[in-house]
């Protein structure tokens, strides 16, 4: 799960999310599925991955509409966005290692 992670976030330097998710996810779910990972969970870890991809430089796009609605250079947003991805990678990594986080409420309803 990791390493999917590490290749969506870089993927995602380069590939608008959307894309990114219409090519990949055909590839990596199977895989998930394979090795036992719940699909809801993928799903969550996967859009996290994809969305934090969404806002990094070069090609963001969310990064761009925010940077022309403050006013701000590529390099203002990226310095002041700093402990955003630090938090954003927290986040990912607390939803991998603990998917009850992901899961209670799918749990709950579905079962």
């Amino acid at each position: 799960m990791l390493i999917i992670v590490m290749f969506l976030i870089f993927a995602g330097l380069f590939i608008d999310a959307t894309a990114l998710i219409l090519m990949t996810t055909s590839v990596f779910l199977p895989v998930a599925r394979r090795i036992g990972i719940d699909p809801v969970h993928f799903g969550l870890v996967f859009i996290l991955a994809a969305a934090m991809g969404n806002q990094t430089p070069p090609v963001g796009a969310s990064m761009y509409a925010g940077c022309s609605i403050l006013g701000a250079s590529v390099e203002e947003y990226t310095k002041a966005s700093g402990p955003f991805f630090v938090a954003a990678i927290l986040v990912i990594l607390a939803v991998i290692f603990f998917p009850q986080i992901s899961l209670i409420i799918p749990n709950l309803l579905f079962k």
